[in-house]
């Protein structure tokens, strides 16, 4: 689509008449200046649209590594915390007691 704007455009370049009148030559420049800024206008949102794809594509990763790093530590250190509240469990549960 792009490429057939581009095309489309420089063949009117290449088609202005010479013989043309002031008036008739500012329609024919005028035509063409539109259809150049309504081109870059397309590719700019083309880009756009490709950028913000890939910073969602990025996001979603990026919150799929975060959920994974969180359970890895919460695996890794779900035994070694289980072991660490039974043993200062005990002596908070004995410091209670004791009135400490």
């Amino acid at each position: 689509m792009m490429l057939g704007a581009a095309v489309h455009t420089h063949n009117l370049r290449q088609g202005i008449d010479p013989g043309l009148s002031a008036n008739q030559r500012t329609a024919v420049m005028a035509r063409i200046w539109r259809e150049e800024r309504n081109f870059w206008i397309s590719v700019l949102t083309f880009v756009l649209w490709g950028l913000l794809y890939r910073f969602y594509v990025l996001m979603l990763e990026h919150l799929r590594l975060k959920d994974r790093i969180g359970e890895l530590e919460a695996k890794a250190s779900g035994p070694a915390a289980a072991a660490t509240k039974e043993s200062s469990g005990g002596k908070g549960a004995q410091e209670a007691a004791s009135g400490k």
